[in-house]
């Protein structure tokens, strides 16, 4: 059916002037039929009050150029009726206009088919946050990549955990960096294991530390090798328990001497015991002196062996009681002849015990004199005989 020639004569006022029975009277071919201007002239009240089918015949270019008062006054209703065409052919000032209830009635198909300048018409909180996780989901990677940092870190925090893998992989490091503190948190393994390296070697040091135990452990191991110094740095002694096994294996020992004194005491004995024998050796006097007393005692009689004289010097009192007899067996004679004489006088009777023959005769007379009566009453026969004299006779001046 064609457009009634009252259409085709009306002038802007009489369509201003229309009765809601008029407008809802209105054929789909006479809604077809407006012009720009007659569609502009038709009230905020009218608007609302046509059919889905009387919305579904406003023509792209009509569409286009709705005031913004039109484009608020449209039910949800009606928003869920355009067809994909009619939602972007809106213009920005028009997505700009959407109320929060408008946005949410928007249909997933039609949210995967905004453009980047639409989108980026949605700068408020409350607008971005009308979308819902379902729409979010169903933006195309490409608008996702043009989203402005600002329209960003509006995302409430279930939009972000919404976010596909695919999704996640187009934002820069810069918009990863710009994520709040909530936003970064609310990130799942999923996606953190999405993270392509050249992401994850531009977040910030604050979205290091932001970073979960549970995101932690979920970096790929090729990303943990690539990591910077002062990304290191920035993790927590909450988050940095979360490295894997694996993940602590790749780190080389550049990155791992940049390690605080503070995340050497917070690591967990499995990931100490991880640590490869050049990892041990290449620790810092000041890192091995921070291991606390599990630590020192999961160990592994490889990893003692290796430890230098330094390193064993730098031994608190508590840590070297916390030595296990078969971590002393294992002591060279010469980590045992490099003992402090406040290392030896702190050894238990037991690890006393465990001093291996070879070994009793590399301690100096000054070691010697530091021991016990406790120390020195538990000697085996085996031990007393190989005491060299000079050592007996420091015994004898003690």
């Amino acid at each position: 059916m064609a457009a009634s020639n009252f259409i085709l004569g009306s002038t802007t006022a009489q369509i201003a002037a229309l009765t809601t029975l008029q407008a809802t009277g209105l054929s789909t071919d006479d809604i077809a039929a407006l012009t720009t201007a007659q569609l502009a002239a038709l009230t905020t009240t009218n608007l609302a009050l046509l059919s889905t089918s009387q919305v579904q015949a406003i023509s792209t270019t009509d569409i286009a150029v709705l005031k913004t008062s039109q484009i608020a006054a449209l039910t949800t209703d009606q928003v869920v009726a355009l067809a994909t065409d009619q939602i972007r052919a809106l213009s920005s000032a028009s997505m700009a206009a959407l109320t929060t209830s408008q946005l949410a009635a928007i249909e997933t198909e039609d949210i995967a088919a905004l453009t980047t300048s639409q989108l980026a018409a949605l700068v408020t909180t409350s607008a971005v946050g009308a979308l819902t996780t379902d729409q979010v989901m169903a933006l195309s990677t490409a608008a996702v990549a043009g989203l402005t940092t600002t329209t960003l870190i509006a995302l409430k925090t279930s939009q972000v955990a919404a976010l596909t893998s695919d999704q996640v992989m187009v934002l820069t490091s810069s918009e990863l960096g710009a994520l709040k503190t909530t936003q970064v948190k609310a990130l799942t393994t999923d996606q953190v294991i999405a993270l392509t390296s050249t992401q994850v070697e531009g977040l910030s040091t604050a979205t290091f530390a932001a970073l979960t135990s549970a995101q932690v452990g979920a970096l790929e191991t090729g990303d943990i090798a690539n990591l910077k110094s002062t990304q290191l740095a920035a993790l927590t002694s909450t988050n940095i328990v979360g490295l894997t096994t694996e993940q602590i294996v790749t780190l080389n020992t550049a990155q791992l001497i940049q390690l605080s004194t503070t995340q050497v005491s917070g690591l967990s004995t499995a990931q100490v015991t991880a640590l490869e024998t050049g990892d041990i050796v290449a620790l810092l006097t000041s890192q091995v002196a921070a291991l606390n007393t599990t630590s020192v005692a999961a160990l592994t009689t490889d990893q003692v062996m290796v430890l230098s004289s330094s390193a064993l010097a730098a031994l608190k009192t508590a840590q070297v009681q916390a030595l296990t007899t078969d971590q002393v067996i294992a002591l060279t004679t010469t980590q045992v002849g490099g003992l402090t004489t406040a290392a030896v006088a702190a050894l238990t009777t037991a690890q006393i015990i465990a001093i291996d023959t070879a070994d009793i005769g590399v301690l100096t007379t000054a070691h010697i004199a530091a021991l016990k009566s406790s120390q020195l009453a538990v000697l085996t026969t085996d031990q007393v005989i190989a005491l060299t004299t000079e050592q007996i006779r420091g015994l004898t001046s003690t």
